[in-house]
């Protein structure tokens, strides 16, 4: 009986001393002074990269970015308006015409994507009700009067005939 409780506790102990040997500080650098430090976090950005004496496994090593003479080389000034002699008044206006023209072309486009929408769904709904008349099962409606009533064979082609119609015209 006492066995099982010293194994157990053994068991414990080694685990607990595991995990505190996997939670050591991953960074290890050399500070200004000379001194080691050891921490969970990197080391300031003071620290050069010869200092640094140990990595967390899944660190990298910085970029550091080289200066090369067509970087260090003057930038060109930005380039003058492209018309000059426009007044103030004429680029206003100039400016209002294009966000004018800009606004009805997205509005174009927003008309154009929602008839796009609308043709869609009328094509999968004639696309639906060709498949009713097709599959031979009664098709009823309400007639004026609020009753239902079937379609006999004359009707049914006749309907058949509109949604083939339908579909050509709204599935293109």
């Amino acid at each position: 009986m006492r066995l099982p409780f010293v194994v157990v506790l053994a068991v414990l102990l080694q685990a607990g001393l595991a995990s505190s040997l996997h939670a050591a500080p991953a960074w290890q650098w050399r500070d200004p002074q000379g001194n080691i430090q050891f921490s969970d976090r990197p080391p300031p950005p003071n620290v050069a990269d010869k200092d640094i004496l140990k990595r967390p496994p899944g660190a990298k090593a910085p970029v550091r970015l080289v200066s090369t003479e067509a970087a260090s080389a003057p930038v060109a000034p930005a380039p003058a308006a492209s018309e000059p002699g426009l007044s103030a008044e004429e680029r206003k206006a100039r400016d209002a015409e294009a966000k004018r023209i800009k606004a009805e072309e997205a509005e174009r486009k927003a008309v154009e994507a929602s008839n796009a929408k609308i043709k869609a769904e009328n094509c999968k709904a004639s696309q639906a009700y060709l498949r009713d008349l097709q599959s031979g099962q009664r098709i009823a409606r309400t007639n004026d009067k609020g009753e239902r009533e079937f379609l006999d064979d004359q009707q049914r082609n006749a309907e058949l005939a509109k949604a083939r119609a339908l579909v050509a015209t709204d599935c293109r």
